[in-house]
């Protein structure tokens, strides 16, 4: 899946929206308080971060990482 968006909300956090395909949007429905976990390379190092799982302002409610 591609980032769609980063942005800046706080000097230590951001949102990151992605871009869901159409086809895929009921697959990747969520119950608010779920947590995902972004994984890449650092460096030659693994490196993984959890974050919950929210919605824009005019959705559901929101979490935080």
């Amino acid at each position: 899946m591609t980032i769609a968006d980063v942005r800046r909300e706080t000097a230590d956090a951001v949102s990151i929206s992605f871009a869901v395909p159409e086809d895929l949007r009921e697959d990747y429905r969520y119950t608010p308080g779920q947590y995902l976990t972004l994984r890449t390379d650092v460096d030659g190092e693994d490196t993984r971060r959890s974050y919950s799982i929210c919605s824009g302002l005019t959705t559901a409610s929101c979490g935080s990482r």
